[in-house]
């Protein structure tokens, strides 16, 4: 736990960070994330994301997608003109979050 937390720390406190939660409509507990950080370029910025998360008894429900749509938007408004997912996905990892993630991803232009 004390490794997941500064690595999360270390992400917050990067230059451009942005950090989204998806909250439990009754009890306001945490159900998933996404954080990464925007970087200025010399014509374009760009965002990476370091991290999505969506606890295992509710994803596929659509709370991913949600963050990563709500993300997007937000993206748009900035004039992010690129993303980039930092992310190691193991050969077991759900393929439906790569597909997602990239669908939505190049929704920004």
């Amino acid at each position: 736990m004390n490794t997941a937390y500064a690595r999360l720390y270390d992400i917050s406190k990067t230059p451009g960070y942005i950090g989204i939660g998806y909250f439990h409509s009754e009890n306001n507990k945490p159900i998933g994330f996404i954080v990464g950080n925007e970087e200025q370029w010399a014509n374009y910025k760009m965002f990476y994301i370091n991290e999505i998360c969506v606890l295992s008894n509710t994803q596929q429900t659509g709370i991913g997608t949600s963050l990563l749509s709500f993300l997007n938007e937000l993206l748009i408004q900035k004039e992010v003109k690129s993303t980039c997912l930092l992310k190691e996905v193991k050969a077991n990892q759900n393929v439906s979050l790569k597909k997602t993630v990239l669908s939505l991803m190049n929704l920004v232009y």
